[in-house]
């Protein structure tokens, strides 16, 4: 386990893995309504259920009372906690406290009888409390637990108008699994006459729908993983926690189902991640939430809770955008986060809202908050954007003027260059252009600007001066003031008494805190490419972890009174972005301490230079001619080259590169010594002796890498493999037009190695032969025995890993069966239960085993319910396939017919009633082809292709010819009705196209496959002969015509 966690998270999270491994984990057992333990934990003295991982945690403690209370609170209604009985800790949040009115003079406030006004304030950030409570079992002196009321609504009311009002889509198929997939946003359900009561119906209908709240549009949860991942076993988590709440608070029970493929995953998440369990926990809440608003069915505590953090962050969203171009608000309004973007979009909430927002949002201009409202609402295409457009108008008309006060004005500009003092030069100079009108107006006035001088300075003295020199000076260069080059001026002095890389802590926590408070309401992707425009200040700041762990406190206390949980996302989004720009600075050269010492040394070889370099020039020593400036400016030449010095290379060049940019800034200071001449002139003749040494021979590895880069390919693990063998390489995506996206190369190891690069999607091919380094023949044995040697190696280490992987494969399959009812993946192709394919006790997964052709599973592909396809890792599936129908149907098959995946040869199988093979991957159809020709002599081999709209026409004869060539095969591809081929957008390409999408649809498919096969077996009864004779024959012919 995760050894920094607080003790109450690691105490629950191994009491629940315990829990797991017996199967007893509160979400893991099954219970009806009315059952002794069957009801949520409630607080006895409050009524109140308890939430998250406190409902969780009491839980599992066993017992079948769900009333529990504190000590004290057993006390107040006369009962006793017995002696000895031990506590269960559970851990709140509290958001608000209620205090003493007090008026201006800080005196409580009395009401008409003379007591103090009491009021409910809302806590800065909340605080965690922790309390220890015990179950009525533990307490004497309880009465019996009573039978609580039934709700206004039956339970399957409840839970019907929740499943309406979702506006979800259920489809019913025949078979007895259910299943959400979010690639169409769709739920399949078994019809109701297949479940025995309307609980259980209603039950999975809701564990269904909680998997639906997670789509972007919803409650936008990650649900990219495919089965069997860890992450799809969090999302299973989440939802089956969260149908134990629902089912709870609607009284319909719990049937937690088929949950043991997840428990090894969950068991993993906890261990690795502690914390998990509570994310999961607090994730189920808001699902139930999220459900139960649908049919709004909430409590009035929950209500004002959701009220108040909607109106928080409509507040926070409209405060940010206030003083934004009304083009630049519309921007962000489409880019707010969803949850976000659907309380905007709503009419009727945002009236409900009205009140509380107004409040947080006292004492901005009513004027931009009127018009950032009507944008919104335009935006979004809200009904009462013409209303909010006329009172926007209103606002604005009512005004005598536009603000042009000093105090406004000055505190425009103020917070202007505040949101801009940390970032680059050119993202200032883009900002001061897309301002509203009027603030631009103010900051171009030379005039203006310096009577709102001293009021500006005053309201940024927090920040350091130098940060707000340099944003003054860059707006007033974009706006073409008079008095841009006195700004330019004072930024430079203000820029030379900064410390260089040392600023005070106190102005790194502005810096942060100003940052995070700009960014706190974007989106991730939006807080990332801020932080990439930082200041290069900035981000070392962000990713310096000592730094931020320093400041932290002082940071978090200027973002007081923003939500923490906005800060917090904030926070880590901008560390990580920061991380992963991570430029090397020349300060990162310069403060590395294993390098101080080696510098000096770097130096006096450079300074050795200086007569060798000044002779090489043709001048001599004086130098008097140049100017400073030209020196300046060379010097800044070799300063950046320095910095940009092989960065991959050793500890003793980046020391060089680090003394050559401090000598070259000494040499700047005295840019107006004739000495600056000399060093300049070292300083060139070392940098052209470094990048000499730098040039070195690539490696025929190197060497091709290039080239499969160049092919579209993505090179990583092992590839190149440099032995002469074929290996097939991914391609990236958008690389093939149709089909597999891979390319197939080989490399002849030699003196002068050559090789070539295929992509058999087009036809593509490209032929590469090295640089050939000379070599004697000494080099060359020794070279071709280390290849061999290499080679062995790499046979006997892939031949392990492939029978490792080969166990895993088998040892999945024995927890999966045969396939009954179709999955998501063949209903959405349209194929039938073939026998040989697999899926799990749920019906979801889509399992192709893949054998040689003696029957030995090697490999596995796997398709989920999303039709996300993925084979086992490490796994060989070269000559390697899948028999549709079973690898014993082959025997008795008429012919082979080979497809290259498992869509195709289904819908061929069932098409022409015979097993099919499916070689998965178009590179491994040959060999395929190649294999079974010699297990089956006597069967004729047909390849179905594919049909690519963009392959040249050569690239089918080609085909034609290798395939005749390999394995005496005969390929077809699908002939499709006039015009169908000819979209662009979706393009028909398979046989499953043929069968599916066209209007021929499997009668053409049947016509053309049988054509193809009856053609071939008439061959064998016309001749009268075997038909390996007949192949004979015609290899005869091939070779008579080819040297004749």
């Amino acid at each position: 386990m995760n050894d920094v966690v607080n003790p109450f998270v690691q105490k629950v999270a191994e009491q629940l893995i315990r829990q797991l491994e017996q199967g007893t984990a509160p979400w893991q057992k099954p219970w009806q309504p009315g059952e002794p333990g069957a009801g949520l934990p409630v607080n006895a003295s409050t009524g109140k259920r308890y939430q998250g991982i406190n409902a969780i945690h009491l839980m599992s403690q066993g017992y079948e009372d769900d009333r529990w209370m504190t000590y004290k609170q057993a006390q107040s209604v006369g009962a006793q906690v017995r002696k000895g009985e031990k506590g269960t800790p559970v851990q709140y949040w509290k958001f608000s406290e209620e205090r003493t009115k007090t008026d201006d003079n800080d005196r409580p406030v009395l009401d008409a009888e003379g007591r103090q006004v009491k009021e409910t304030v809302r806590l800065p950030r909340p605080a965690l409390f922790m309390a220890t409570v015990f179950n009525a079992q533990q307490i004497d002196g309880l009465p019996a637990p009573q039978a609580r009321p039934q709700p206004a609504w039956k339970a399957s009311e409840q839970a019907e108008a929740i499943l309406k009002g979702s506006g979800a889509t259920f489809k019913s198929i025949e078979r007895d699994a259910a299943f959400y997939t979010s690639r169409t946003d769709e739920i399949y359900m078994p019809s109701r006459d297949r479940f025995a009561t309307a609980s259980q119906f209603y039950a999975t209908a809701l564990h269904e729908l909680g998997h639906w709240t997670g789509h972007e549009s919803r409650l936008d949860r990650d649900l990219s993983h495919p089965f069997g991942s860890e992450g799809y076993a969090r999302e299973e988590l989440r939802a089956e926690i969260a149908s134990m709440i629902v089912g709870g608070e609607l009284g319909i029970g719990h049937d937690p189902g088929q949950h043991a493929a997840y428990v090894g995953s969950w068991i993993k998440a906890l261990r690795d991640d502690p914390l998990e369990i509570f994310r999961a926990a607090s994730d189920a809440e808001k699902i139930n939430s999220y459900v139960k608003n649908l049919a709004n069915i909430q409590s009035p505590e929950q209500r004002a809770l959701q009220d108040s953090v909607d109106a928080q962050k409509v507040a926070d969203f409209i405060a940010a955008n206030r003083n934004l171009l009304p083009s630049k608000v519309a921007l962000n309004t489409r880019e707010a986060e969803p949850s976000l973007q659907s309380v905007l979009a709503d009419e009727k909430r945002m009236q409900a809202l009205d009140g509380e927002v107004n409040e947080l949002l006292r004492g901005l201009n009513a004027q931009q908050v009127a018009e950032t409202h009507a944008v919104i609402r335009t935006t979004l295409h809200r009904p009462d954007a013409v209303d909010a457009t006329r009172e926007a108008v209103a606002a604005q008309n009512a005004l005598p003027k536009p603000p042009s006060s000093d105090v406004e004005d000055g505190q425009l500009v103020a917070d202007f260059i505040a949101a801009n003092v940390n970032l680059l030069p050119e993202k200032v100079a883009e900002n001061t252009l897309a301002a509203p009108a009027a603030l631009r107006g103010i900051l171009g006035d030379t005039e203006r600007m310096a009577h709102l001088a001293l009021m500006t300075d005053t309201l940024l003295d927090h920040i350091n001066r130098a940060y707000v020199d340099r944003t003054h000076a860059v707006i007033a260069e974009t706006l073409g003031r008079k008095d841009a080059p006195q700004r330019a001026e004072r930024a430079r002095e203000s820029e030379a008494r900064l410390p260089v890389w040392r600023p005070s802590e106190a102005d790194q926590a502005q810096q942060v805190a100003d940052f995070i408070a700009a960014n706190q309401n974007l989106r991730p992707e939006k807080i990332i490419a801020n932080t990439r425009d930082a200041s290069p200040q900035l981000q070392a700041v962000l990713r310096d972890d000592v730094v931020m762990e320093k400041i932290r406190p002082q940071v978090m206390a200027k973002l007081e009174g923003i939500n923490e949980r906005y800060v917090d996302s904030a926070f880590t989004v901008a560390i990580e972005a920061a991380r992963r720009e991570a430029p090397r600075e020349v300060a990162d050269v310069l403060n590395l301490p294993a390098l101080q010492d080696q510098q000096a040394e770097m130096v006096k070889r450079a300074e050795a230079l200086q007569p060798q370099a000044r002779h090489a020039a043709g001048v001599d020593a004086g130098g008097t001619a140049w100017d400073a400036q030209q020196r300046a400016f060379e010097l800044d030449q070799l300063r950046e080259q320095a910095v940009r010095q092989d960065v991959h290379s050793t500890v003793e060049d980046l020391a060089g590169a680090a003394a050559v940019t401090r000598q070259a800034e000494a040499a700047r200071q005295r840019a107006g010594n004739d000495d600056a001449r000399q060093f300049i002139d070292a300083l060139r003749a070392a940098q052209r002796q470094g990048e000499q040494a730098s040039i070195v021979p690539q490696s025929t590895r190197e060497e091709f890498s290039e080239v499969l880069r160049k092919a579209g390919c993505v090179v990583e693990d092992q590839h190149p493999v440099i032995d002469g063998a074929e290996h097939r390489i991914p391609l990236r995506q958008g690389s093939s037009q149709a089909g597999p996206a891979f390319a197939v190369y080989a490399v002849q190891p030699a003196a002068q190695p050559y090789g070539y690069v295929l992509t058999p999607e087009n036809g593509n091919e490209v032929h590469w032969r090295g640089k050939g380094y000379v070599l004697d023949a000494a080099d060359k044995e020794a070279l071709n025995e280390q290849a061999a040697g290499r080679l062995r190696e790499r046979g006997a280490r892939e031949e392990a890993a492939h029978e490792e992987a080969a166990e895993r494969v088998r040892e999945r399959m024995r927890g999966l069966r045969p396939v009954e009812a179709p999955t998501p993946y063949m209903l959405e192709k349209g194929l039938v239960p073939q026998a040989g394919a697999l899926t799990d006790s749920e019906g979801k997964l889509t399992c192709l085993p893949l054998t040689d052709v003696r029957g030995k599973v090697w490999s596995a592909q796997y398709v989920d319910a999303d039709g996300q396809v993925g084979f086992e890792p490490g796994t060989r599936k070269a000559g390697c396939f899948h028999a549709v129908g079973g690898s014993g149907a082959l025997a008795t098959a008429p012919a082979l017919v080979i497809a290259a995946d498992y869509a195709s040869a289904s819908t061929l199988s069932s098409c022409l009633g015979f097993a099919t093979v499916a070689a998965m991957e178009a590179g491994n159809v040959a060999e395929v082809a190649k294999d079974l020709r010699q297990r089956y002599p006597d069967k004729p081999v047909i390849i179905a292709a594919d049909r690519l709209q963009h392959a040249a026409p050569e690239h089918s004869a080609d085909m034609r010819s290798e395939m005749l060539e390999v394995a005496d095969a005969r390929v077809i591809q699908p002939i499709f009705a006039p015009r169908e081929s000819e979209d662009s957008r979706r393009p028909l390409a398979s046989f499953n196209d043929l069968a599916r999408r066209s209007e021929l649809g499997s009668d053409g498919v049947r016509r053309q496959a049988a054509q193809a096969v009856n053609a071939e077996m008439k061959k064998v009864r016309e001749h009268g002969v075997s038909l390996e004779e007949v192949r004979q024959q015609a290899r005869g012919r091939r070779n008579s015509v080819g040297t004749g």
